[in-house]
């Protein structure tokens, strides 16, 4: 009679001859269940995103990482479109976005490390009380806040016009 991991052997060894493969899937360990308090997928193999949690995926606190670069990063301490969350682009094909609130709401910042587009950080609301925009390569204006950015205090600074001042 054939113990478990001689029948296992022997299994791989049988679909490797015949070509059968055994459908592979992302692992899933749970301490509850899947979409309950605590569950984790990971794929091996890298063809899909892991994905850990100590609550719920779509509850109080996520990470999703492709391990591949493909995708954006995702990590979260909450909601993902909740409270705090971070999404980074390893590739440096999109901007990288970090907030401690809400990603449209409280505060965020937006910084494309490839110098395509203006920085954008926010202390609240991107279109409310406090915001800064700066160019990094001295392209536009740098733009600074306290208050609306279209209303009661603004600064507009041109990199180029102090350069040419010094």
């Amino acid at each position: 009679m054939l113990t478990l991991p001689h029948f296992t052997v022997a299994l791989a060894l049988a679909s490797s001859i015949f070509g059968v493969t055994i459908p592979a899937v992302p692992s899933r360990r749970s301490g509850e269940l899947w979409e309950g308090l605590e569950h984790e997928e990971v794929d091996l193999r890298g063809l899909a995103p892991s994905r850990r949690s100590g609550e719920l995926w779509e509850g109080l606190e996520h990470e999703e990482v492709d391990l591949r670069g493909l995708a954006p990063s995702r990590r979260s301490g909450e909601l993902w479109e909740g409270l705090e969350h971070e999404e980074v682009d390893l590739r440096g094909l999109a901007p990288s976005r970090r907030s401690g609130e809400l990603w449209e709401g409280l505060e965020h910042e937006e910084v494309d490390l490839r110098g395509l587009a203006s920085s954008r950080r926010s202390g609240e609301l991107w279109e409310g009380l406090e915001h800064e925009e700066v160019d990094l390569r001295g392209l536009a204006s740098s733009r600074r806040s306290g208050e609306l950015w279209l209303g009661a205090e603004h600064e507009a600074v041109d990199a180029s016009s102090t350069l040419a001042l010094i």
